[in-house]
């Protein structure tokens, strides 16, 4: 649902996947989340989705979508968001 969600331009999806990759109990959950958000800000994807690495990418990309989370539109072209 958060996927089908960004991808109709909504900013919750991300959030939700944000969340997801965070907190998640189940690590294939987590794992999931944060590949998936990386690919839908147009990230680069981590090598190993759980350790130092994947923490690093996550709180980047967390910090990256608190700043820009106004200022960003879905580019369905792209398959991603961009900065207006």
């Amino acid at each position: 649902m958060a996927e089908a969600h960004c991808r109709c331009g909504g900013l919750k999806g991300m959030e939700v996947l944000l969340r997801m990759a965070a907190e998640a109990d189940a690590k294939l959950v987590r794992t999931a989340a944060l590949k998936l958000a990386l690919a839908l800000a147009g990230k680069a994807p981590v090598k190993t989705a759980n350790g130092p690495e994947a923490k690093a990418a996550l709180q980047e990309l967390s910090d990256w979508w608190k700043k820009e989370a106004g200022r960003v539109q879905w580019d369905a072209a792209a398959g991603r968001f961009r900065a207006k």
